[in-house]
């Protein structure tokens, strides 16, 4: 078991997972994880500049 996680699909899973009726994400066509994984590069990049921030001392506004 020396697969990779991809963290854009790890989080896009999640997100679908927080939804009432969620069926299962393998189930599900791609046009319905698309948006998903949109939101998770979305959050991912919020949380890289979030961190960037952080380590030159500016507190980001949110």
């Amino acid at each position: 078991m020396n697969e990779k996680i991809n963290p854009v699909e790890a989080v896009a899973k999640a997100f679908y997972d927080l939804q009432d009726g969620a069926r299962g994400w393998d189930r599900e066509p791609e046009a319905l994880k698309e948006p998903f994984r949109e939101y998770a590069r979305a959050a991912i990049a919020l949380l890289h500049q979030a961190e960037e921030a952080r380590q030159i001392g500016i507190t980001p506004s949110l």
